[in-house]
C-alpha cells in the first residue's frame, strides 16, 4: 500500500501473465493483477505497462494480447503499453521484460537508472521476488488479491515450485532427516 501511495516516479510496471479462461478471456485472478496495475499507473502516470505472458498450447491468443486489451479497454493509453508474448514461465518473464525494457531505452535515448515494479497475485509474490533477486533485477512486487477459489491451490502450487527451485538443497535435507530418524528407530529398538 505504501508504494501505491508514494509519489516517486517508476518507469516501468511488468504484470506477470496467467492462464487465460478458454483460451482468450482474462481471468479473475489475472484481472485483479491488471487492475492492481491499472489502480497503480493512475498514480504513477509516466509509467509504461509492460504485459509478459505468452501464448500457452491450449490458448488462442498470447496472456500479454488479451491482457493489453483489457487495460486499454479501461482506459489506459496504447501507447504506454508494452506487449511481452514470448515468455513461459515467470523467470521468461522477467528475461523478457527486460529485454523490452532495453529495447525501449536505446529507442527513446534514455540513460538513467530505471525503476521498476512487477504486478502478481498474492500467492505468487515471494517466488517471483526470489526469481527477481537471483536475476538481479532491483525491482518491487506489489501483490493483487487472489480469489478465494484458488487461494489453498495457488499457496500449494507455490510451496511446491519453490521445493523444486533448490531440490538439490531441498532432497539433501530429506535424506538427512531420514538418516536421522532411522538411526533414531534403530537406537530406540536396541534398547
Amino acid at each position: 500500500k505504501q508504494l501505491l501511495k508514494n509519489r516517486q516516479s517508476f518507469d516501468y510496471s511488468i504484470t506477470l501473465g496467467a492462464g487465460l479462461i478458454q483460451g482468450k478471456r482474462v481471468s479473475k485472478n489475472l484481472e485483479s493483477r491488471l487492475q492492481r496495475t491499472l489502480d497503480f499507473a493512475k498514480r504513477h502516470h509516466n509509467t509504461k505497462l509492460i504485459m509478459s505472458g505468452g501464448q500457452g498450447y491450449d490458448e488462442k491468443i498470447s496472456e500479454a494480447k488479451a491482457m493489453r486489451t483489457w487495460i486499454i479497454k479501461h482506459n489506459y493509453s496504447p501507447s504506454k503499453v508494452i506487449l511481452e508474448d514470448r515468455s513461459t514461465n515467470t523467470k521468461e518473464n522477467f528475461q523478457k521484460s527486460a529485454e523490452k525494457i532495453l529495447e525501449d531505452q536505446k529507442t527513446n535515448n534514455l540513460g538513467k537508472q530505471i525503476r521498476m515494479v512487477f504486478v502478481t497475485n498474492s500467492y505468487h509474490l515471494t517466488r517471483a521476488n526470489y526469481i527477481a533477486f537471483f536475476n538481479n533485477l532491483k525491482i518491487f512486487g506489489i501483490p493483487a488479491k487472489t480469489t478465494r477459489n484458488y487461494l489453498a491451490l495457488g499457496w500449494f502450487r507455490e510451496f511446491a515450485a519453490m521445493l523444486l527451485i533448490k531440490k538439490h538443497q531441498h532432497l539433501f535435507v530429506l535424506v538427512l532427516l531420514l538418516v536421522i530418524s532411522l538411526g533414531l528407530a534403530l537406537f530406540s529398538w536396541i534398547n
